[in-house]
């Protein structure tokens, strides 16, 4: 439904695939959000996340926000991405 209405957009390729979303702040900032990767990690990083940055920048984007485990920090470096915060959860 959300990739339906434009909420947010799937990137493919033959082997791999990311889901993501634009988000809006109130100051007005855009942010490109990946929700999700699944796949041939060669693959997203070389062809799926740049597809995704140029979709970002194409809509206003300012920053783009992969939200997930921290092996993603160690993998994206080279890209220009680097670590800006964590996640605190709790099972209930």
């Amino acid at each position: 439904m959300q990739i339906a209405t434009g909420k947010m957009v799937l990137f493919t390729a033959s082997d791999s695939a990311i889901l993501a979303s634009i988000r809006t702040y109130p100051s007005g900032l855009k942010e490109l959000h990946g929700e999700l990767a699944a796949g041939n990690l060669e693959t997203v990083v070389s062809q799926l996340i740049p597809q995704a940055e140029a979709h970002g920048r194409l809509h206003g984007c300012e920053i783009a926000v992969i939200q997930s485990r921290e092996g993603w920090a160690r993998v994206m470096k080279a890209s220009g991405y680097s670590l800006h915060q964590t996640s605190l959860r709790k099972a209930l």
